[in-house]
């Protein structure tokens, strides 16, 4: 309230605004009076006018606990302070184009207005006055200066999680990202150095998951995570999580491997087949992948040969057409895929050797002795003793070079010949009885260190006779022996008789004394009977 001396002058001035000539209607308090100086007037009663006194009134304080940038979630009071004394007050609160009002009513001179959870619809410039009311009449403050609140968000660093840190090619991974304290309505971002995935997951929820459906090699790496809130001025962002490392693997099947050639059937590894020389096979490498744009390698151990194909229907064929020994050894496949300008190998296929043969032709075999025709195997010859004769053996003139091998059966004796012209012949100058027998030809040739021998040759059976005039002269030596034997015999009989005819005579000349009989007839007769 003014003093005495204050309404005095307040009186005095206003009596000189109303009176003199400097007063102009439109002074809105005392002190914008012009007057001529206190106790001077040129006024009567008849120009009296009243005056109603009151104190002035001044814009209040404003400001802020905590002072200054708050957090999302944090309780922030805000104090208007008036210079008025303890009349009872009603002070309002606003913020500056907002509907936003709040009234308190007190007979402090300040008034807090708390918001207990303040968020980002809080952030903006807010004012406050007071109204109070005296002798029936209502005063209202001006507005206090401006006081601007900022809301900011304090995030903690977020978790991520991978479903596998190595995954295959197309396989699925899944990331979870999760932050606490939850904001309502923020975005998830998963990024690497590659690229970047947003999220915003429903109200209330902590976290939330990332897929990659099919990954490949871009997808391999370090993955963060972060959380980001939006303001009303910026993007509030959390820190970013700890890193997680993917790897993505091609895991490449082991191919399978299959070998054709004409005369023989389907051979898959793990296996041994024989080809004969000249022929023709095909190795074919195939395999079930989801990856068909590659190339798959025959590779032949044992050497630095190596022969590569593209991949159609994840299949390969490698034709030989002539077979030789060169290609014999262990075959394997190998299935190789670039991604992503990587590239990914598989293992080696069970492998499949090849061994390559010589097809010998059986040879042919024919004995020509003099006094007869050529006589072609198989078959049986008969010649005298003695005489000569010639075995020949014989292969096609396709064949290589080698060696021909004269064998009789039931013997261990074999005779060999270098072959001239793929003929050789083995000649026996005397044919004896020992010559006897079966005799075959085997040929032989030696490639690449290898020894190949061809079947045996048809049979042809020699038998040796004696000569027809050693013959004769055995026989009738024969006969001569036996007419001397005879004529042995009957000169022995004969002498004999000579030596035994004395005694007999004796005893019949005896035996005719004795009796008195007939003597040469007796004798004769004795003599017959004796010889009989």
């Amino acid at each position: 309230m003014f003093s005495k001396q204050q309404r005095q002058v307040h009186f005095l001035t206003l009596a000189a605004c109303l009176l003199g000539s400097f007063a102009s209607g439109r002074e809105s308090s005392l002190a914008n009076c012009h007057h001529g100086g206190y106790g001077k007037h040129n006024c009567g009663h008849g120009e009296d006018a009243g005056v109603i006194c009151s104190e002035r009134i001044v814009k209040p304080n404003i400001s802020t606990v905590p002072a200054g940038e708050v957090s999302w979630g944090q309780e922030v009071r805000i104090t208007c302070s008036a210079v008025a004394g303890p009349l009872t007050k009603t002070f309002i609160l606003q913020k500056i184009s907002s509907s936003f009002q709040q009234t308190l009513r007190t007979s402090s001179r300040t008034a807090t207005f708390t918001i207990s959870k303040v968020n980002f619809d809080h952030e903006g410039l807010y004012q406050c006055q007071y109204k109070k009311t005296a002798n029936g009449e209502t005063f209202t403050s001006p507005l206090s200066d401006p006081l601007n609140i900022t809301v900011s968000v304090q995030f903690s660093k977020p978790m991520l999680t991978v479903s596998s840190a190595v995954v295959s090619w197309g396989q699925e991974i899944w990331f979870i990202c999760s932050v606490q304290p939850q904001i309502p309505g923020g975005t998830f971002i998963l990024m690497n150095t590659k690229r970047s995935y947003r999220k915003t997951p429903p109200l209330g929820s902590k976290s939330t998951n990332f897929i990659i459906y099919k990954a490949d090699i871009d997808h391999e790496g370090s993955y963060q995570c972060c959380f980001q809130k939006r303001g009303p001025r910026q993007n509030f962002t959390s820190p970013v999580s700890d890193s997680v490392r993917v790897s993505v693997a091609v895991r490449l099947q082991i191919p399978r491997i299959s070998l054709s050639s004409p005369g023989s059937e389907l051979v898959q590894g793990s296996r041994e087949i024989v080809i004969t020389r000249g022929d023709n096979f095909t190795v074919t490498c195939s395999i079930n992948s989801q990856y068909p744009q590659g190339v798959f390698f025959l590779v032949f151990s044992g050497s630095n040969m190596t022969s590569n194909s593209s991949a159609v229907n994840n299949a390969a064929s490698f034709t030989f057409p002539v077979a030789d020994f060169e290609h014999q050894g262990s075959y394997s496949c190998v299935y190789q895929v670039t991604l992503s300008g990587r590239t990914f190998t598989s293992a080696e296929s069970a492998p499949i050797t090849v061994a390559v043969k010589l097809r010998l032709q059986t040879p042919n075999i024919s004995i020509t002795f003099p006094g007869a025709e050529l006589v072609w195997g198989p078959g049986v010859v008969n010649f005298t003793r003695s005489h000569s004769f010639t075995i020949t053996c014989s292969v096609d003139s396709k064949s290589p070079q080698g060696c021909f091998f004269l064998i009789l059966s039931g013997s261990n004796k074999t005779n060999s010949n270098s072959a001239v012209n793929n003929t050789a012949s083995f000649t026996f100058p005397v044919a004896d009885f020992e010559h006897q027998g079966n005799y075959s030809c085997v040929y032989q040739v030696t490639l690449s260190g290898r020894t190949f021998t061809s079947a045996e040759s048809a049979p042809i059976t020699v038998a040796v006779k004696r000569s027809l005039l050693l013959l004769t002269s055995a026989v009738f030596g024969g006969i001569l022996l036996l007419l001397l034997f005879v004529l042995f015999l009957v000169c022995l009989i004969y002498r004999k008789r000579k030596l035994k005819l004395p005694a007999v005579l004796f005893l019949t000349q005896r035996f005719t004394r004795e009796n008195g009989g007939n003597c040469e007839i007796k004798y004769e007769k004795s003599s017959e009977e004796n010889f009989s």
